[in-house]
């Protein structure tokens, strides 16, 4: 798994927290998203046509939004995923 984010998004602390909370192995990629604008390169939107921080990517799915990145995470973690 290919952690797409940018360390002063909020958005992407969600799906970092929730893929550490879950002990799910990834690779974690820091995009520049104020001064290089790395979301609005071609190669990026190639990846998330929306141009935004945090992307999933993990064998040719593509997650794009924190929220779904947060289920997948508890989905994947199981029975040791807490909601408390």
């Amino acid at each position: 798994m290919i952690l797409y984010n940018a360390s002063s998004s909020y958005y992407s602390m969600i799906g970092r927290l929730a893929l550490l909370e879950a002990s799910i192995p990834f690779e974690s990629k820091r995009m520049d998203i104020h001064i290089t604008k790395e979301q609005f390169t071609t190669w990026y939107q190639a990846i998330n046509p929306k141009m935004t921080v945090p992307t999933l990517v993990d064998c040719g799915h593509v997650w794009t939004d924190s929220k779904d990145i947060l289920k997948l995470s508890a989905n994947l973690a199981g029975t040791q995923w807490s909601d408390s």
